[in-house]
């Protein structure tokens, strides 16, 4: 597309200023070529044209790779950042932008109305202002779609994996946990046959392993909260979670989140756990606000009254962290020091349209459920909740062996397990996390509220901390793995018949060990004369861990380990390694 072929004068009578801007712009077709960096140009291109040419606005569009259709890139218009000039209805003045050959844009110039016009000698300028403005807009056009290619291998990575992990989860994991379940009662009925006990105890345990290594590929394919609890909750629950030793952290977020990409839940779960880190490792704050919003883009803001950034920060892992994250999907992020103390951390992530349908999976419809029972006894009453048919059908079969023990229902979605408790009133409820529909966190929490002593079990494939944490808030009394053997399922729903807590062996270690690593408020304001490094080692020696040992979990040289515990000595102002450990443990410091 070419510019105007009949020029009319500028401004009639006025040559001097024709001549005056056919001039600027000369120098700006000479300045084009050494100008970087490129999307500068483009923005200065069009400023420089609005004032030179007192055009209402001017625009460069790029075309696409994959396609003939036009991407605006930068914009300038006049009064920009107040109240922007309107554009009359005229078609604006058009200049190919070409780069070796092949047009890749258009200079686009709105003259202030309708009247207006440019000379001939502008006319020509123009042009070549477009053809000298190629090859800076080449290079912002392949690094924007270099730039697009990632943002769309991020997505589409992030969404097989989910998908992946839901097929693992969803049909893998409890297929094979049914078939081990129901070898479990196989195994009892043929103990008078000693090879065919040993044979099937033998695939049993084998089956266990296969479902080990699958909750492993599940960990690391996608955050088991995520699926578990959603990005509200798990945000909510790390924040409760950092909410020790001082520091109050609250979440500010709309009710409802739209249905977001693999891509930006995840990124956007990492943001908030590494920003929460950074503020309770070395901001020393006693506040933090986890805010997120819904525009055009989805923003989160954490702010601190901390410390705030030092005035030549050096970016740790969770800094970078962050950026890389934020890069990855074509967002931006920024750190912030607060005039009074404290640091603002701002990221904005894109909206991208998610691939994944409303509703991911089907449930398989319950059956009706009338088991005959022991009359001589109350047996406990127990509802199996679980969006597998065949994974129910397999604990049903343990349970089935167990006299004491009556299936009074049996329920496929949270919907519909919150209607059978209401008619059946179960003792216990054994209950998936993930299903269609309401969770089990929020099943659980309307069963309880009708009926606060129903016994609720949650059955999962994963034993992850959030989603453990999130369900002990809500009252839930046992946390036990679908792998988990019938002896222990048996176990378990005896205990919370009963009035007890029980986790399973896994899940109670996961638990000790979160409630091992909250460190107190003591010892997080304790020794402040001690750097981070040095409170890192005195934390490790008080657990009873030789230099050689510390040095392996810091990574670093036996010396430097040696070096450094000198200084806390004498920092401390403690003769020996024994006098700093018992310090450290006073004031319940454990690492």
């Amino acid at each position: 597309m070419m510019g105007m072929t009949t020029q009319q004068p500028l401004e009639p009578n006025d040559s001097a200023q024709s001549i005056e801007t056919a001039s600027a712009l000369q120098k700006l077709a000479y300045q084009l070529e050494n100008s970087v960096p490129p999307q500068l140009v483009l923005s200065s291109v069009c400023k420089t044209l609005v004032r030179e040419l007192h055009a209402a606005q001017a625009g460069i569009s790029l075309r696409r790779l994959d396609s003939d259709d036009f991407d605006i890139i930068t914009q300038y218009r006049a009064d920009e950042g107040g109240v922007p000039a309107p554009l009359h209805q005229k078609p604006p003045l058009r200049y190919p932008i070409t780069f070796r050959g092949e047009t890749i844009g258009q200079l686009e110039v709105w003259l202030a109305s309708p009247a207006a016009a440019v000379t001939s000698d502008v006319d020509i300028l123009l042009g070549e202002i477009a053809h000298r403005t190629g090859s800076p807009a080449h290079v912002v056009r392949i690094t924007r779609d270099l730039q697009h290619a990632r943002e769309r291998l991020v997505l589409a990575r992030e969404e097989e994996r989910r998908k992946l992990r839901r097929n693992l989860h969803d049909a893998v994991g409890p297929t094979l946990t049914a078939i081990m379940l129901k070898m479990g009662a196989l195994r009892d009925r043929v103990r008078q046959d000693t090879a065919s006990e040993t044979m099937v105890t033998e695939l049993r345990e084998q089956i266990r392993g296969v479902v080990t290594q699958i909750r492993h590929v599940i960990y690391d394919l996608r955050p088991p909260a995520l699926e578990e609890l959603g990005l509200l909750t798990t945000i909510r629950e790390q924040a409760q979670q950092f909410s020790v030793g001082g520091l109050e952290v609250r979440v500010s977020a709309p009710d409802f989140l739209p249905l977001l990409p693999a891509a930006v839940e995840v990124a956007s779960y990492r943001i908030v756990f590494e920003a929460l880190n950074n503020v309770a490792k070395h901001s020393h704050a006693t506040q933090c606000d986890i805010r997120l919003r819904i525009a055009d883009n989805l923003y989160i803001d954490v702010i601190d009254n901390g410390l705030g950034l030092p005035e030549r920060p050096q970016p740790g892992v969770g800094m970078s962290s962050i950026r890389e994250r934020v890069a990855e999907l074509g967002g931006s992020c920024s750190f912030k020091k607060l005039p009074s103390g404290g640091t603002h951390v701002v990221v904005r992530l894109p909206m991208f349209q998610s691939t994944e349908p409303a509703i991911s999976r089907q449930a398989q419809p319950s059956t009706p459920v009338n088991h005959a029972h022991d009359e001589t006894r109350e047996p406990v009453k127990v509802m199996i909740v679980d969006d597998h048919r065949f994974f129910r059908d397999g604990v049903m079969n343990v349970l089935k062996a167990a006299e004491d023990i009556q299936i009074v229902a049996e329920a496929a979605t949270g919907a519909e397990a919150i209607e059978l408790a209401a008619s059946k009133q179960p003792t216990v409820v054994l209950m998936d996390l993930q299903m269609p529909g309401l969770s089990g966190i929020e099943t659980a929490q309307r069963i309880l509220r009708v009926n606060p002593y129903t016994g609720i079990v949650i059955l999962t494939m994963l034993e992850d901390t959030d989603a453990l944490l999130a369900t002990l808030r809500v009252g839930a009394r046992g946390y036990i793995l679908k792998d988990a053997d019938d002896k222990e399922l048996l176990r378990s729903i005896r205990a919370v018949a009963n009035g007890e807590a029980l986790f399973g062996p896994e899940v109670a270690r996961r638990l000790l060990q979160y409630v091992a690593s909250v460190e107190p408020a003591s010892a997080r304001s304790a020794f402040p004369e001690l750097t981070e490094r040095e409170r890192e080692i005195l934390a490790l020696m008080s657990q009873g861990r030789s230099n050689e040992d510390v040095a392996g979990a810091l990574g670093t040289s036996i010396k430097t380990v040696r070096n450094q515990v000198s200084s806390i000595l004498s920092k401390l102002q403690v003769t020996d390694r024994e006098e700093a450990v018992a310090r450290a443990r006073a004031v319940g410091m454990n690492g």
